[in-house]
């Protein structure tokens, strides 16, 4: 109250001095927030102005005089600002929470430590903001914090495995996990005495397949005695061993898997 009259009569004065000669004020006006339609009149030239039912915040006021001349002066204004009451709160009496700057949707919290759920919220970065208000009926500031939804992570366990030969997805054979035992015979009755590769991969239980693992290996005839071709000395030279690592004295005879020179070995 005290600086809106002090503001009045700074401008009563300077209105004034501005008057022609020693010509006198005879009626001063004042309006508020620039609505000059509801102005009022001022008795006196330091005059004390009701605002205790403005809003908080920013407002202005506006002032003119007119002299003895019936002359009105250039209308001045100034801008002041409504403050919360200056006592002290006691007690919190309500509290609102929102989530991503959603304040339409604010929500009320009944206590000051509560469990808030959000299922409608998408996994990813998020902000939650919550504000207060005291028994002199004022809201604090709105303090936010940001936190991130983590997805939801469905366990999964493998369902089948699948492989196929020399790149030929489309003649996958696929196995489910219930059959898988340790050795799985692999048909390569089919295959040339040369060098192939086999893909390997596994498929879980909601149906997505693993990165694929592809290796080489080599398909050769049995080691016989007797006439002894190229291939039949470098299998001779080369050392030979069993897939435990049990090492062999002579190339293998018998069908089965063997690891020569470091490379897998299918003896057909």
């Amino acid at each position: 109250m005290s600086g809106i009259r002090y503001l009045l009569l700074t401008l009563a004065v300077a209105l004034s001095t501005s008057a022609r000669g020693q010509d006198g004020i005879t009626e001063r006006e004042y309006w508020i927030d620039q609505q000059i339609a509801e102005k009022q009149t001022l008795a006196e030239s330091p005059a004390e102005v009701d605002v205790s039912q403005l809003s908080m915040g920013v407002h202005s006021v506006t002032v003119r005089v007119k002299d003895n001349n019936n002359l009105w002066s250039v209308p001045v204004t100034k801008y002041f600002v409504i403050t919360p009451p200056t006592s002290k709160a006691t007690t919190i009496t309500a509290r609102e929470y929102w989530f991503d700057g959603l304040v339409g949707e604010r929500q009320s919290l009944s206590e000051s430590v509560a469990e808030v759920e959000f299922p409608s919220l998408s996994a990813g970065l998020h902000s939650v903001t919550v504000r207060v208000k005291d028994n002199n009926n004022v809201w604090s500031t709105p303090v936010t914090k940001f936190f991130v939804k983590p997805r939801t992570v469905v366990a999964t366990t493998i369902a089948r495995y699948g492989y196929w030969i020399d790149g030929d997805m489309e003649q996958i054979t696929t196995v489910p996990t219930e059959a898988l035992t340790d050795l799985v015979e692999i048909n390569v009755r089919s295959l040339s005495y040369s060098t192939h590769t086999i893909s390997w991969a596994v498929c879980d239980s909601k149906g997505a397949w693993s990165v694929v693992l592809t290796e080489e290996f080599e398909v050769v005839p049995p080691y016989t005695t007797g006439i002894k071709g190229t291939e039949s000395s470098d299998s001779e030279q080369a050392n030979w061993y069993t897939l435990d690592g049990r090492k062999l004295d002579a190339p293998p005879s018998e069908q089965g898997v063997y690891i020569r020179n470091g490379r897998k070995i299918i003896v057909k």
